[in-house]
């Protein structure tokens, strides 16, 4: 409520704290008014009840009195307040969206040997002129189109730099620093380090409608989207750029890269076994895909060398007829080493007349044939079908050898199985002999403290794997007991707190919950049951009808990762997904966690696809044991693939032998290769938590096998991991200008499209530069600050006295009258 407010300048505005709650209340002035006229009108009464004793002379001081003490009371109580108020200047704020896909990452003039990218592109345009030239009106957000919270506000030039705090609150650190008060070329290098290209996908219409909901409210002159205009997710661009036109907003494009397709031949990638057995049969696949040309024939030769070799020997040559652009052919090679080394296959194909870049023709794959077979100990709680099914395969696998402990099994019973087992062994040497533990809803309330405990460290220290599958019957009791927190420790999610009474801890449904893979678990070669990364992530989510029983977790721990999500026919926006598969490193081993104890449902829809389950992720698990085998340690990344823009994360886990002379505290020194044979330096380090782990990250530039390797005194030969880096099948379809999707945005946001980088500052045939365009919306407001309590209590004491001086001077008239 407010009381005053002058019409000319800031004055400072008087109100009524006590209304403050009710100030948006568009009746509480009429309450008000009403509360008042009664008052007023019951004092009023009551003199006219006195009339009679009254002359009307009399009673005019008295009823004024009486009011002057009411109206002070009242004000009183409303508690008068006066807020200061001030004006200042909202700066006109234009948007700068960059597009940070793996898009961007290609050529900005579609030729292969150019060494400006799209997105160097981008961040030279703002170097040379654009963001000098939008800040002499504006102030300026540069931020990328995956996340424009995380994006750096520029002052306008003269205005006053704010703190990051006021400026954005939403800053992310490696942009943030631009803020601070440096010179222009060190600012620009913070933008162009968070605005590389990383993002496996393009959501060029999400970021435009993140971008004015962000500024909603607030003077946003327009919007700059910098975009090769490839949008393959999200909303459509068209119809939110629509959108933001209405509102008032404008909506300019500058586009990047050639508009037409450079003509390319390239093997995506070669898929093959990280290990294998002497004379076992190894399926290579590799993907040949194309561009630039309507349809091609490709010559694909098939070659291998042992890794202490450079001679090549061919082993096969086959024709890929009609590789269409829109349709990858994958071209499947078989071979069967026969002696135990390594092995590096590659797949190269002959370059096409007409095509402009050669380097990605070939890629190859390195794949080691271990002369040892894969020692396993099945702990089952009771003869379900996925322990029949696992059992039966691993028997009849030449590469497994396996011993089970069947829990619910009499002692006289005969399993299927090297060695019938009544127990995990405690002695520490007699378990490390295993290279994977499978634990299917085993009772863990049957193991003692130190079996478990040697079980750990067999994983942890050993590098052996850890499959553990829950289950309905013994899985809840023993986590109601509490048993087995050495267990729990190992695996990557906290199941669900069983209740104190018998009660479900899973989630079961009559419809099956359909199986959602995440990116880790599209990315995932251990999940490719059908060979392929497109078909069996089509097999998981399409055709696979999901699973009925899926167990609850409390939380994912830090540092897992979760592969896939099972999600209940009642919520199909997936808010509450349950865990299926999930993954962490546990010192120099892996734990996977299987939340669904329907596996066997694989075997309905292919047989092929479970035993590739099984098969593909129990070899996964056990890297670690195979690479612990040096006495040294082993030294792997993380992740067999990654994308553009990822980071690589190194492990190194080292023996007791080789940490001993270490100091945890200093860095050890791996050197790594990259694609194009650079060898850079990356510093592992450790931390409390795990002193004999180190690890360390390195952001992936390029497209290609990165190789690492690690020098220790306790070994003449080094630690070596190697993983490859690709770009995703989506960012790379489409590679070229979408520039009638650029030029629609502009039209339908009301702005205009700029082909060129060029006339983005110089214009063109009837195209004004944009900063012409772009209008200052700069607007002053009057900002009021906190309440004077000198004027509070000066307010108060007024009052006051004007009430107990109404109240006086009515008692001394009615004395004076004979009426007291």
């Amino acid at each position: 409520m407010i009381l005053a407010q002058a019409l000319v300048g800031p004055a400072p505005r008087y109100e009524f704290a006590t209304l403050g709650p009710w100030a948006d209340n568009p009746n509480a002035a009429i309450i008000a008014a009403l509360a008042g006229s009664a008052l007023l009108a019951a004092i009023a009464l009551l003199y006219w009840r006195e009339r009679s004793s009254l002359s009307p002379a009399a009673m005019l001081p008295l009823l004024v009195l009486r009011v002057g003490a009411v109206v002070g009371l009242v004000l009183y109580g409303l508690a008068p307040e006066k807020r200061a108020a001030r004006e200042e200047t909202q700066p006109s704020r234009v948007t700068v969206l960059v597009d940070d896909s793996l898009s961007m990452s290609l050529a900005n003039d579609g030729v292969a040997s150019s060494d400006l990218t799209r997105a160097e592109a981008a961040v030279r345009l703002l170097e040379e002129g654009l963001l000098d030239t939008l800040r002499k009106q504006h102030e300026v957000l540069v931020a990328p189109t995956s996340d424009v919270r995380s994006g750096a506000v520029f002052p306008m030039v003269g205005q006053r730099d704010a703190a990051p705090a006021e400026a954005e609150n939403t800053l992310s650190p490696p942009i943030a620093d631009a803020l601070a008060p440096r010179r222009a070329e060190t600012r620009l290098g913070a933008i162009a380090d968070a605005l590389a290209p990383r993002r496996a996908e393009t959501r060029l219409g999400d970021a435009i409608e993140q971008s004015v909901a962000l500024a909603a409210g607030g003077p946003l002159a327009g919007v700059v989207l910098v975009s090769d205009g490839q949008s393959n997710a999200g909303a459509s661009p068209e119809l939110v750029a629509g959108a933001a036109g209405v509102a008032g907003t404008p909506l300019f494009t500058i586009g990047l890269g050639s508009e037409t397709t450079a003509k390319n031949v390239l093997v995506r990638e070669l898929i093959a076994p990280a290990r294998a057995y002497p004379k076992d049969e190894i399926q290579l696949a590799a993907v040949i895909e194309q561009q630039g040309y309507d349809e091609v024939d490709c010559v694909a030769s098939l070659f291998v060398r042992r890794s202490e070799s450079s001679d090549e020997e061919l082993l096969e040559t086959r024709t890929a007829a009609n590789v269409k652009p829109s349709a990858p052919l994958p071209v499947d090679f078989k071979v069967r080493p026969e002696q135990p080394g390594g092995y590096v296959y590659r797949i190269s194909v002959k370059p096409v007349p007409g095509e402009q870049k050669e380097e990605d023709n070939a890629a190859e794959a390195e794949v080691q044939v271990v002369d040892r077979l894969l020692k396993t100990l099945i702990i089952a709680g009771g003869p379900t079908r996925d322990y029949h099914f696992l059992r039966d395969q691993l028997r009849r696998d030449d590469s497994f050898m396996v011993d089970v402990w069947l829990q619910s099994a009499p002692p006289s019973a005969v399993q299927d199985a090297e060695h019938m087992l009544a127990g995990i062994p405690e002695d520490e040497e007699d378990l490390g002999e295993y290279d994977l533990f499978v634990a299917l809803d085993a009772d863990w309330t049957r193991v003692s403290h130190e079996a478990t405990e040697a079980l750990s460290r067999c994983v942890s220290q050993r590098g052996a794997g850890l499959l553990f599958a829950t289950g309905a019957v013994n899985t809840p009791r023993w986590l109601r007991e509490n048993r087995g927190q050495s267990i729990v420790a190992l695996l990557p999610v906290r199941p669900a707190a069983a209740p104190l009474l018998l009660g479900p801890t899973e989630a079961s449904a009559a419809t099956p919950a359909r199986i959602k893979l995440t990116r880790a678990g599209q990315e995932a070669s251990a999940l490719w049951v059908l060979g392929d990364q497109q078909s069996s992530v089509t097999f998981w989510e399409e055709e696979l009808p999901g699973f009925y029983t899926t167990a609850k977790v409390d939380a994912v721990k830090p540092g897992a990762v979760v592969y896939a999500e099972a999600v209940p026919v009642g919520d199909p926006g997936g808010e509450n997904p349950l865990v299926v598969f999930a993954e962490q490193f546990y010192g120099a081993g892996r734990c996977f966690y299987i939340g669904a104890p329907e596996i066997w449902r694989l075997r309905s829809e292919s047989t092929a696809a479970m035993r590739a389950f099984y098969t593909k992720l129990l070899q996964h698990l056990a890297q670690g044991r195979l690479l612990a085998d040096s006495p040294a340690g082993s030294l792997l990344f993380e992740r067999d693939r990654y994308n553009v823009g990822q980071t690589l994360t190194l492990r190194a886990t080292l023996t007791p032998a080789a940490a001993a002379d270490l100091d945890p505290a200093k860095p050890l020194d791996a050197q790594l290769e990259l694609p194009d044979g650079t060898v850079q330096t990356l510093r592992l380090r450790t931390t409390e938590a795990a002193p004999s782990v180190w690890t360390a990250g390195v952001r992936a530039e390029s497209e290609g096998a990165y190789r690492a390797t690690l020098s220790l005194a306790v070994d003449d030969q080094p630690l070596s991991a190697k993983t490859q880096v690709l770009v995703p099948a989506l960012e790379r379809s489409q590679t070229q200008r979408n520039a009638k999707l650029l030029a629609e945005i502009a039209e339908q946001g009301g702005g205009r499209y700029y082909p060129t980088l060029e006339a983005v500052l110089q214009g063109g045939d009837q195209l004004p530069p944009l900063p012409e365009l772009l209008v200052s919306r700069s607007e002053t407001i009057v900002i009021y600050g906190a309440p004077d309590e000198r004027f509070a209590r000066q307010a108060a004491r007024w009052l006051l006295g004007l009430i107990a001086g109404c109240l006086l001077l009515e008692w001394i008239c009615r004395r004076a009258m004979g009426l007291a």
